[in-house]
């Protein structure tokens, strides 16, 4: 396939803010023990709202995204902290706050058939076991005792804990994730 031609791609997580004045800045991947993120690794950066979000079939051409090199990766308490080549400054990294980190689908190591990647959730639609929607999948935080599912939708930003007392049914084949209605999950109740 050639570089003009369309792949599908995958966001692995998001930029952050700078991080100091050197041209560092924050990465929230959406699998912070990713094989892989490593040093000397040519990334693709694209506009957080023009990928995978909105629509997880859409796909992108290497055209309408920018590369470059990580020099270092390292992890401090509140996740990792990056720096790539050709951003020095405080400023160069500030224009890369909010770029998404996508990557080929087809570079992901294969997975077992009762195995997923977390990024295969993202765009997914949310529904509680009432029928109530949550609208889409926007994102997925890692905090201290697992994950957290941002969806946004009707209404607005729900966080549901990623643990079983919550996620009734993964359904990939329909794009589905079925979460159990549990009183103040919704603001305002359910």
């Amino acid at each position: 396939m050639s570089a003009s031609e369309e792949e599908q791609w995958v966001i692995c997580g998001r930029f952050g803010r700078p991080h100091g004045v050197r041209g560092e800045l924050r990465l929230w991947c959406h699998n912070p023990n990713t094989e892989l993120l490593r040093d000397d690794l040519m990334m693709w950066l694209g506009d957080l709202e023009d990928t995978l979000i909105s629509n997880p079939n859409q796909r992108l051409s290497p055209l309408n995204l920018c590369q470059y090199r990580l020099l270092s990766s390292r992890k401090d308490s509140k996740g990792l902290i990056v720096r790539f080549g050709g951003v020095n400054s405080r400023e160069d990294a500030q224009l890369l706050n909010h770029k998404a980190w996508v990557i080929r689908r087809s570079a992901f190591p294969e997975l077992k058939d009762d195995e997923f990647y977390f990024s295969d959730l993202i765009g997914m639609a949310g529904a509680l076991d009432d029928g109530d929607s949550l609208g889409v999948l926007r994102d997925i935080l890692e905090i201290g005792s697992g994950e957290v599912l941002v969806f946004e939708g009707p209404h607005g930003e729900v966080m549901v804990p990623f643990v079983p007392a919550f996620i009734l049914d993964l359904n990939f084949d329909e794009r589905l994730i079925k979460v159990r209605a549990v009183d103040g999950l919704i603001e305002g109740g359910i």
